[in-house]
């Protein structure tokens, strides 16, 4: 029975990755550097269409599956506040603007990451966050906006004549040196005080 449990788990979560997969490719839609550009704007009607049904079945899904199978508290009500989550920015603007649409990709992407991480947590039996200190667990969010951000970056020296000068680096590698150096050293010293 453990078996079908975990399988019915898994399966969900793949429904779960699915719709935050479509949702991250939603919220991209209007960049014109992805294959599934399309101006129009009317695919953001699927988010409360495909999305969010598909969102609230898998999470009273694995609120049934939990009175056999038990379940960690925040991978259960993950669909519910990443629904919430995926539907605040076009709920509170809906005039598509970027800050708009780069709010509905973090939150589509920190879902997938969650998504993966509480899989992890729940099928190994090892609790990944918690082993993670507060620094390294900053330094993933921080990686994650920095990758955002670069994207970002990417599409705007489109659009600038003359030399592209990079003045947010200044800031942005030394902080990210630290925290990846900090995060590497914990990860060392928590290795070797094992043994």
């Amino acid at each position: 029975m453990i078996n079908l449990n975990r399988a019915i788990y898994v399966l969900l979560h793949l429904f779960l990755l699915f719709a935050f997969i479509f949702a991250f490719m939603i919220y991209t839609s209007l960049d014109m550097n992805f294959p599934w550009y399309d101006s129009y704007g009317i695919q953001f009607l699927n988010l409360f269409t495909i999305c969010i049904p598909i969102l609230f079945i898998a999470g009273i899904s694995l609120i049934l599956l939990n009175t056999k199978y038990p379940i960690l508290k925040g991978n259960l009500f993950l669909p519910f506040y990443s629904a919430v989550g995926i539907l605040f920015p076009i709920l509170v603007d809906d005039s598509l603007s970027k800050a708009t649409l780069m709010t509905g990709v973090l939150c589509s992407f920190i879902s997938i990451l969650l998504t993966v991480v509480f899989s992890v947590n729940q099928l190994t039996k090892k609790n990944i966050i918690k082993k993670m200190s507060k620094i390294q667990i900053f330094t993933v969010i921080f990686l994650i906006c920095y990758i955002i951000w670069e994207l970002n970056v990417s599409n705007w020296s489109v659009s600038v004549l003359g030399p592209r000068i990079r003045v947010d680096l200044i800031f942005i590698y030394p902080v990210l040196a630290v925290l990846i150096g900090t995060s590497i050293y914990q990860w060392i010293k928590a290795k070797i005080n094992k043994k």
